[in-house]
């Protein structure tokens, strides 16, 4: 369409109504114009979801329909349908545009021949096997500038695709949609599996897009709940090899997405009856040799890839460490370090897990966590390590992790104008310690310093903390209440300073103010006062 009849046909009337409009034409030179209008608008960030979507059910169909036109002379209509899809994409039902699924999945499924996606990567260094074998790669993927106009076209429509289901699994209704169609998931798992790491060549590019789009829709996917979820999570465990993570390093932002739909599925299939260490074939590639334990990389040997997980995501947190050599490694990006960090902490809920992370030679994660929250490093990263040493004591109860003065943690140092958070949990490790039978009053005296200067930290922790409302203010004042409940039970002479300290009357104050946020987890050790003092 010229410009002169397009200014002549939408006189005296809105652009994108006129554009919307053709897309009823039974013209391909009309709907393809008013497709192509409408990608110019939601390029421009001009376009409102709301003209589209008053538009007729028929029409929005139409455009869903046109994202399986696979006929080649048909190929730039059906970008731009792709493009308006993804764009109005968030509000839009599944269940009521039969096919939707269908269509999306036709376009993540490119040609064999496309030039792009499935010629040989280049190498950027043949590994040392190679060179004494005679074995290296000397094929290499064609320049850029060579690639076909069709095999581009092909990736923007995966990518445009993959857009399209992101957007799609916002609405928890669509979600289960996409669940259960299993052959659109397994397409999605393809383009995961086929590209275990990227090479130094690889950068940038339509690979890099198509492997980021495929992990934002699983990640998504993945953080769900339910029976479907649970099942897709079975299968990605079953598809997933854990030094992929390490193998995504020269992209941080798919390592975070990897890390992240990973933790959902060994937190989701904890449980599982089928959750037994996982026999497979070490591969005996560079990279994956590179991310397994030393002394098991031979092939035929047994491992788990729950354990292997964590031992990768437990390098990436830990500041330059190589668990297996003791070495050193490249330092992980500080947001990469707090996704492992949490990652962690959410792991280490499961008592298996937090073994599997003390035994790593010989507790020297327990060691290195301690070391972080005493460090002057970011206030973030040394929360989330207490956090997961709080985890740590919490779960495992093993008496044999804090014996002696080295592995208390030196609350007076710590705690006051720090993070909220690495509060919070310091205060839940000192509890649990303190709590402990295997530690003595008299030691545990010993350990946290001067009885008054320590109890009047205790009174302040309280009155700073009952007064405001988020959960990390709860948690301090729960677990100071608690600690104290701990140290009226069992030391006469911790008794008589918390009296005189007017602890007591704090803790009442608190409980007053709290009365409606989570008090009942306040009221057993402000039970434990009222038995001694008999206070009413």
């Amino acid at each position: 369409m010229y410009l002169k009849d397009l200014l002549t046909a939408t006189r005296g009337r809105n652009l994108v109504t006129y554009a919307s409009s053709l897309l009823d034409s039974d013209y391909k030179e009309d709907y393809e114009s008013g497709a192509r209008i409408l990608v110019v608008f939601i390029g421009k960030q001009k376009l409102p979801v709301e003209e589209l979507i008053r538009s007729s059910r028929k029409r929005i169909q139409k455009l869903v329909m046109m994202l399986s036109w696979t006929d080649r002379d048909y190929q730039d209509t059906r970008l731009f349908a792709a493009k308006i899809v993804a764009h109005v994409a968030l509000h839009i039902s599944i269940a009521q545009f039969p096919g939707t699924l269908e269509s999306i999945r036709s376009l993540l499924k490119p040609s064999e021949s496309n030039s792009i996606l499935f010629g040989t990567p280049l190498k950027s260094k043949p590994t040392t096997e190679e060179v004494r074998s005679g074995t290296e790669h000397t094929v290499q993927t064609k320049p850029a500038t060579e690639y076909d106009a069709d095999a581009r076209m092909e990736c923007q429509l995966i990518e445009q695709g993959l857009i399209i289901l992101d957007q799609l699994s916002l609405d928890r209704t669509n979600c289960s949609e996409i669940l259960k169609a299993e052959p659109l998931l397994m397409d999605i798992l393809s383009w995961i599996c086929s590209r275990p790491f990227i090479h130094d060549n690889e950068q940038e590019g339509e690979w890099v897009n198509i492997l980021r789009l495929s992990f934002t829709v699983l990640a998504q996917l993945a953080s769900l709940r339910g029976q479907l979820a649970l099942k897709l999570l079975r299968k990605i465990k079953f598809e997933f090899n854990p030094s992929w993570v390490s193998g995504y390093a020269r992209q941080p932002d798919i390592q975070i997405l990897a890390i992240k739909t990973f933790s959902y599925v060994f937190t989701a299939t904890a449980e599982d009856s089928s959750d037994a260490p996982e026999i497979k074939k070490l591969a005996t590639t560079e990279t994956s040799q590179q991310a397994l334990p030393r002394g098991k990389s031979e092939k035929g040997k047994k491992w788990d890839k729950r354990e292997h997980f964590l031992k990768v995501i437990l390098m990436l947190f830990l500041p330059n460490e190589n668990i297996e050599q003791g070495g050193t490694s490249s330092m992980a990006l500080p947001t990469v370090q707090s996704v492992a960090g949490e990652a962690l902490t959410m792991l280490s809920l499961s008592s298996r897990n937090c073994k599997y992370l003390l035994d790593l030679k010989e507790g020297m994660a327990l060691t290195k966590l301690e070391q972080i929250i005493y460090s002057e490093d970011r206030i973030e990263y040394r929360a989330i390590a207490a956090d997961i040493l709080k985890r740590l004591y919490a779960v495992l109860c093993d008496p044999d992790l804090y014996p002696n003065e080295q592995k208390v943690p030196h609350i007076e140092r710590v705690l006051p104008k720090q993070h909220l958070r690495l509060q919070a949990a310091l205060v839940r490790i000192i509890c649990d310690m303190q709590s402990n039978e295997k530690i003595s009053g008299s030691e545990f005296s010993r350990l946290v310093g001067n009885r008054s200067h320590f109890a009047k930290l205790l009174k302040k922790l309280i009155v700073t903390n009952s007064r405001a409302g988020t959960d990390y203010h709860l948690e301090i004042v729960k677990w100071t209440a608690a600690l104290i409940g701990s140290m009226l039970t069992r030391d006469r002479v911790w008794a008589q300073e918390i009296r005189k300290q007017g602890i007591v009357e704090s803790l009442s104050d608190a409980s007053k103010i709290m009365s409606g946020a989570d008090s009942w987890m306040l009221y057993l050790p402000w039970l434990l006062l009222c038995k001694r003092y008999r206070i009413n």
